[in-house]
């Protein structure tokens, strides 16, 4: 058996071994064990999907050549780094200087390809990393909010979500960007609950700081803390004064952080800016992109990316937060809610507008899980409720599997294409390639179009000592 396949196998059996043994662990009480078995089998289903050699088409392939530009210039994200044809600036996906994600994200990608090297994989590390410490966190979150059963139970899910493991391994579009939103999020919500508890400033600046990376990855939906906050601060009972001093602080401290990129891109290429900022706006009322939906797209894709029978745990926090009014209750209604009726309501849909709920959705299932099994003994049938609880368990691992693949393996790929274009020099330009972009990712090409220009652009580029190359 080929050496690739040995660690394609070593991968899949020892993610699932590792996750059977943080079950067993749980069940005798031996919290650090299990949750350190978990975020090992975690890592290791994000690794087994990150491993194949070539970069995906949407929009991992955009990213990692943004990344792989930043690495000799890194204030300066560049798609096209030697725009040798005309372009338009509005077209995101072959232009020059390149605003349509935030930095953070490709940041990190170039960072990590500078001490790794360029290639796919290395450009998967942070955000692996980074979805793996999100599993200790969610268990964080929930352990503070409910107990050990509801957050083991949170962790677990978050382990093995199947979305999350696919766009760690950049497979789905927006991959990295939805990954460090959610990750930063989420250990913005952690980092509250750990202020509130504890009362130590050094926690109101960790959630400034990570609500401005939040912020600096996908923008202003990372305000969800706000609300967050306040909730939190019921908690613990706050005078007025307190809270909006603790706010204020908040807001400063993320201004600072914040603005001086976004003051930067104005003033370094004002046209890209602002043409950026109005497409944003352009998402709320106007369908980019393939994917389009009514008011229920978003609500239904949460069946999709979680469990059919999500809805359950849905439609009982609802309820429960309006009839009880509970705080703890709030906070999981608010982080959940309040982007479900935004984003509903938003003409764009994509798949993973949700995915920075995940936490806290994976919080409410555990939540449910417990309650049921609490109450089974009163509720009419008895087998219905524990088939809903057993689902709520067993499906997201079927899905996990489902998305992660293990018995396709094609991580050659890439490396393939990596030796075809490697040989190419900065005085070559190829044409008519319909993988420009792994093109230029994986070589040293001055430039590469899908296209073929015009004969007389042809001849002016070779009088300029250009090598052309025709596809």
């Amino acid at each position: 058996m080929p050496l690739e396949s040995i660690v394609h196998w070593l991968l899949i059996i020892s993610g699932i071994t590792f996750l059977g043994v943080a079950v067993y662990f749980h069940h005798r009480n031996n919290n650090k064990l299990a949750m350190l078995c978990l975020c090992i089998a975690a890592l290791v289903l994000r690794i087994f999907t990150a491993k194949d050699g070539f970069l995906h088409q949407w929009d991992e392939r955009y990213h990692a050549l943004v990344a792989k530009n930043l690495m000799s210039d890194f204030l300066t994200p560049m798609l096209y780094k030697n725009p040798i044809l005309p372009y338009d600036y509005k077209e995101w996906a072959a232009n020059h200087i390149w605003l349509h994600k935030q930095p953070i994200p490709l940041w990190s990608m170039a960072i990590s390809m500078k001490l790794f090297g360029i290639s796919a994989f290395s450009i998967r590390i942070p955000s692996l990393i980074l979805s793996t410490i999100l599993v200790p966190a969610t268990h964080g979150i929930a352990s503070i909010l409910y107990n050990k059963k509801v957050a083991f139970i949170a962790a677990f899910l978050c382990a093995i979500n199947g979305l999350i493991i696919e766009q760690s391994g950049g497979r789905v579009a927006t991959d990295h960007i939805d990954i460090y939103f959610l990750c930063f999020i989420g250990f913005s919500v952690y980092t509250t609950l750990l202020y509130h508890k504890s009362n130590k400033t050094i926690f109101l600046v960790l959630t400034a700081f990570f609500t401005s990376l939040a912020i600096l990855s996908k923008w202003l939906p990372a305000l969800i803390i706000f609300p967050i906050w306040c909730l939190s601060a019921n908690l613990y009972r706050y005078s007025k004064q307190k809270l909006i001093f603790q706010l204020l602080s908040l807001s400063l401290i993320i201004l600072a952080l914040v603005l001086p990129w976004q003051v930067y891109i104005f003033q370094q290429w004002p046209k890209e800016a602002a043409w950026e900022s109005h497409y944003n706006s352009l998402h709320i009322f106007t369908a980019l992109g393939s994917e389009t939906g009514g008011i229920f797209y978003q609500l239904i894709r949460l069946t999709i990316i979680f469990s059919p029978l999500i809805i359950v745990p849905l439609a009982w926090l609802f309820w429960k937060t309006i009839k009880t009014k509970n705080i703890k209750l709030a906070i999981l209604s608010v982080w959940i809610f309040i982007p479900l009726l935004f984003f509903s309501v938003v003409k764009t849909k994509m798949q993973a507008y949700l995915l920075f709920t995940a936490p806290a959705i994976f919080i409410l299932s555990g939540l449910f899980i417990v309650y049921a099994r609490q109450i089974q003994s009163k509720f009419k049938p008895k087998l219905l409720l524990k088939l809903v609880t057993l689902l709520l368990l067993v499906l997201p691992v079927h899905y996990c599997f489902n998305r992660i693949k293990p018995f396709e393996n094609n991580s050659q790929e890439g490396v393939l294409f990596k030796d075809e274009y490697a040989q190419n020099d900065q005085k070559t330009i190829i044409f008519n390639e319909a993988m420009y972009i792994e093109a230029m990712f994986y070589s040293d090409c001055a430039a590469v179009y899908p296209y073929i220009p015009s004969k007389e652009k042809q001849e002016e580029l070779k009088a300029l000592g250009y090598r052309l190359i025709i596809k």
